[in-house]
């Protein structure tokens, strides 16, 4: 029999968002094992997407958003319990996404219902319990309500220590890492077909290809990966930035045309792509990968370069990159764009340093965060819940 799993999460596809990606790849993974899903999710476009099936395995329920804009809240509130209490009988446990005060509430909802609930954290000074306790007033009191989940799920070392440093008891707290599908995500072994991959790209095959997977936000860190590109540039002419990832955001224009003005202004040679749905090919043709994001709450590309047997030089994160990079023997972590652009030019010399740190990532990748390994551990969590 077949157990079904009721996921909130705040946005979800088309919307883009990286968790809303990734728990879409993990359903798939975790349906071998006998599990359905549902998401619900607010309907943040005016089309009507009240329900969509995505697979066999995996449905959308998108909450209409009509209240006015201080009453969203209570909206979605007033929607999720409604469908929690409707469907009681179609669903055994309640996952969400996030770190916010409606959960609160739902959870309380659960517990009339004898439903287990989970809470689940991902990104680094915005969602997690001490972030939450320095921006909201009585953040003790309206901590309590989270007292009622059953379990908090961390995706990394710092979100795990933010909750015991919050007083959650580490009984409840469980480190899940994000995972990779290490079969799609693999190394081109061959050189020639590297090449060939380069080619197919408009990249001359002796260019080396240093890439960023990413929304290209300020966030990110592209700022500073642009200033210091055009010393890097300098020391090696045989080199290109490929920047992969969505940027038409609204609220992002002029960052672009910033960053767009200094590459022409420069005549750097760095190609921004957008966002594209084959980002592993981009992986494979590449050499290097760089990741200068200020704030993350994993990091999902970096284990998927990690796969794909490219050394990473990526900036520290609070502390979350040292729960993937090795310092030193898979990759660099850099403190500073300077530390940056010393390590990438490290890098782009020594091609030995290259294939070792490439190689160690690689087997990090299937030993750590292959996606079967990953998938069974939310099993595990699931089935204990169940069982008590």
């Amino acid at each position: 029999m077949r157990k079904n799993v009721v996921w909130l999460i705040m946005d979800f596809a088309p919307f883009y968002t990286g968790h809303g990606i990734y728990i879409e790849k993990l359903a798939a993974y975790m349906s071998k094992s006998g599990y359905n899903f549902t998401i619900v999710t607010p309907n943040h476009s005016n089309k009507e997407l009240d329900k969509e099936k995505r697979s066999d395995y995996l449905e959308v329920i998108r909450i209409p958003q009509r209240w006015n804009k201080n009453l969203k809240f209570l909206e979605y509130c007033v929607h999720v319990v409604f469908y929690l209490f409707t469907k009681n009988k179609y669903y055994s446990i309640v996952h969400a996404h996030g770190f916010f005060d409606k959960y609160g509430i739902i959870a309380f909802v659960c517990k009339m219902m004898h439903k287990p609930c989970i809470m689940q954290m991902v990104l680094m000074d915005a969602d997690d319990p001490i972030y939450f306790m320095r921006t909201y007033k009585f953040a003790n009191l309206r901590l309590k309500l989270f007292n009622l989940f059953d379990s908090f799920i961390t995706i990394s070392s710092p979100l795990t220590q933010r909750c015991l440093d919050a007083g959650f008891s580490k009984n409840v707290v469980i480190q899940i890492p994000q995972g990779v599908d290490t079969n799609k995500f693999c190394p081109v072994v061959n050189t020639d077909k590297k090449m060939k991959l380069k080619k197919q790209y408009g990249i001359h095959p002796d260019v080396k290809v240093i890439l960023f997977v990413g929304a290209i936000i300020e966030r990110k860190g592209i700022g500073d990966l642009i200033n210091v590109w055009r010393d890097i540039q300098d020391k090696d002419h045989k080199i290109c930035l490929l920047l992969v990832g969505p940027y038409d955001f609204k609220d992002n224009q002029d960052f672009i045309e910033t960053i767009k003005k200094k590459i022409e202004k420069q005549r750097l040679n760095v190609r921004l792509i957008g966002r594209v749905e084959n980002v592993e090919e981009y992986m494979k043709l590449s050499d290097i990968f760089v990741f200068p994001s200020r704030l993350e709450g994993f990091g999902n590309v970096i284990i998927e370069a990690m796969a794909c047997g490219l050394p990473s030089v990526v900036s520290e994160m609070n502390g979350v990159a040292y729960d993937t990079i090795d310092d030193k023997n898979n990759g660099y972590i850099v403190k500073n764009r300077t530390d940056m652009k010393r390590r990438i030019l490290e890098l782009l010399r020594l091609e030995e340093t290259r294939e070792a740190f490439g190689t160690s990532a690689r087997e990090k990748a299937k030993k750590v965060f292959d996606f079967n390994i990953i998938a069974y551990k939310y099993q595990s969590l699931y089935e204990s819940l169940l069982s008590n």
